[in-house]
This record gives C-alpha cells, sequence and structure tokens, in this order.
C-alpha cells in the first residue's frame, strides 16, 4: 500500500511541476511498455508499416512486433 501511495504522489507533484492535470500523467515500469501504449494510442494497427533506423535497439522494435505492424 506504501508503494501506491509514493506513486501517486510522485503523479501528483510531476503534474504540478509540468503545470498540467494528473489524468495526463501515465507511469510505465518499462520502456517497450510505453512504447507500446504510445503506437496503440497513436493507432498503430496490424499491417501498418512502422520504420525504425537499421541500427536499433530490440526494445524499440518488440512493441511495434506484439502490435502487428
Amino acid at each position: 500500500m506504501k508503494l501506491k501511495n509514493e506513486i501517486f504522489s510522485f503523479k501528483f507533484q510531476l503534474a504540478d511541476y509540468l503545470n498540467i492535470s494528473i489524468e495526463n500523467i501515465f507511469l510505465f515500469w518499462k520502456g517497450r511498455v510505453a512504447l507500446y501504449a504510445i503506437l496503440k494510442a497513436v493507432g498503430i494497427k496490424e499491417g501498418y508499416e512502422v520504420i525504425l533506423p537499421a541500427f536499433t535497439c530490440v526494445v524499440a522494435v518488440n512493441p511495434i512486433i506484439y502490435l502487428g505492424a
């Protein structure tokens, strides 16, 4: 329960610092999860073409593969 309170406190402080609503703050436990959420939010779907640099890390590629793009 303490961690939940600390997370809420951090979100509240971040929203205050950025001067935005707390509803617009999203926290993720991994970068690839954040990338997946961003790709989904912008509407990337199965069959879409996503272009990446030839030399990139797997963290950038996996969310695209998971979405079927």
